[in-house]
């Protein structure tokens, strides 16, 4: 990995464990609108818990290496579900597009977290 992807790794990191821990807050917090969204679509208000604690645990996880490349499955697990109900609802083009840029970050911070260093001469 070199220093510049790195740099980006670190960048991108914080920003996707600042976006899921915040989602996860909300919904461990019951705001109205988390659960009007999960009632609109069918789920269950339990789903809604469970979805936000697995939100701030994968966060978390993303940042201890023994579990990171777990956390991040279930992570992608999680937006793909999230992507796949807002394009199932009708909701438009623009509801699905955060959980995709965090997953597109996300695959970003595993890839380069797994590369071989650079090797410098």
């Amino acid at each position: 990995m070199t220093k510049i992807e790195n740099i980006v790794r670190i960048v991108l990191l914080a920003l996707v464990t600042i976006a899921l821990f915040a989602a996860g807050a909300m919904k461990l917090a019951g705001l109205p609108f988390e659960v009007n969204g999960f009632l609109g679509w069918g789920y269950p208000l339990w789903f809604m818990y469970l979805i936000g604690v697995c939100e701030i645990a994968g966060a978390i996880g993303l940042h201890i290496p023994k579990l990171a490349r777990y956390a991040g499955l279930g992570l992608t697990i999680i937006l793909l579900g999230a992507i796949g109900t807002h394009v199932s609802h009708n909701e438009g083009l623009v509801a699905p597009i955060p959980a995709t840029v965090l997953m597109l970050m996300l695959f970003y911070i595993m890839y380069v977290s797994h590369k071989k260093p650079a090797i410098t001469a």
